[in-house]
């Protein structure tokens, strides 16, 4: 991929994921981090609503199954490490459920949200 081609992925990527957090916010829950870096991973978005805490992954895609399916198994565990190291850092949120959401975002439409789309690997 080519350098415009990336930046133009980027761009779209970090659009998605602030029409995300709008529609959360919108929603009622509270963010609690954006792009959260970790040396294991980065977590698109990390919400709170009420007693869950919810990791969220969100995909920029044209179709909602492409979306989904964009979300591997090897990033599924590579999220759920970034989880696990931000809630070793943040004693205050281990009496929280914790989720894993997909988010997918497609032209002109309400973002997808997916609750529960999977269990900490």
């Amino acid at each position: 991929m080519n350098q415009a081609k990336r930046q133009q992925a980027f761009q779209r990527g970090h659009k998605a994921e602030t029409l995300c957090v709008w529609f959360l916010r919108l929603k009622g829950y509270r963010i609690h981090a954006r792009r959260f870096r970790t040396p294991l991973g980065e977590i698109d978005i990390i919400a709170k609503r009420r007693k869950v805490l919810i990791f969220i992954e969100v995909k920029a895609r044209n179709d909602l199954s492409t979306g989904i399916f964009a979300v591997t198994s090897h990033q599924q565990k590579r999220i759920s490490k970034a989880a696990l190291f931000y809630l070793s850092y943040q004693p205050n949120m281990h009496n929280n459920i914790c989720r894993f959401d997909v988010m997918v975002v497609r032209p002109w439409r309400w973002p997808y949200h997916m609750q529960n789309a999977w269990q900490l690997k």
